[in-house]
Parts: structure tokens; C-alpha cells; sequence
């Protein structure tokens, strides 16, 4: 990440942002494609411009820095388990 990325502050703490947050739960991205985009090609397109992607890491697929590590990982943990119990049943 560069430095003007840093200079954001996350919406929830106000600390440094600097964790990126999939457009898409990364759990339904690896359990709809697989952990291994290589074996298939897959297209992302946003707008008129169309990307290979490669990876459900890969940055087309997620949000600039919006947030801290430590809200993505721990304070926002209760949310995802409410939409992955309601997405699952």
C-alpha cells in the first residue's frame, strides 16, 4: 500500500485505515469458486473496463482501505457471524 493509503482513518475508530474489506464475503468467494481461481478463469467488470481475476485475494475484489485491522478482525466479528448464519441456513 502506498503512503497516501495510511492517511485515511477507519469509519468505525478513527484510527489509521488500513485493512482492505472484500466487496464480497471472501468465505462465499472461496466456497462458490474455490481457493484456486488458476484452474478457471473469472472475469470481473466494472463498468465498461473488464479484469482477469486470479485470486478472491485479489484487489478487484476488494474495498480501499476503509477500516483498521483491528475493527475487520475483532470489533466488526459479531456482524459476520449474524449474516453467515443467516446466509448459510
Amino acid at each position: 500500500m502506498n503512503n497516501q493509503t495510511y492517511n485515511k482513518k477507519c469509519w468505525l475508530c478513527g484510527e489509521i485505515a488500513n485493512s482492505e474489506e472484500h466487496k464480497f464475503k471472501a468465505s462465499i468467494l472461496k466456497r462458490h469458486f474455490g481457493k484456486n481461481y488458476s484452474k478457471n478463469k473469472h472475469t470481473y467488470i466494472s463498468g465498461k473496463e473488464e479484469k482477469t481475476i486470479d485470486s478472491y485475494k485479489s484487489k478487484e475484489l476488494k474495498f480501499p482501505p476503509i477500516i483498521c485491522e483491528d475493527c475487520n478482525n475483532n470489533k466488526t466479528r459479531s456482524a459476520d457471524v449474524s449474516y453467515d448464519l443467516t446466509w448459510y441456513q
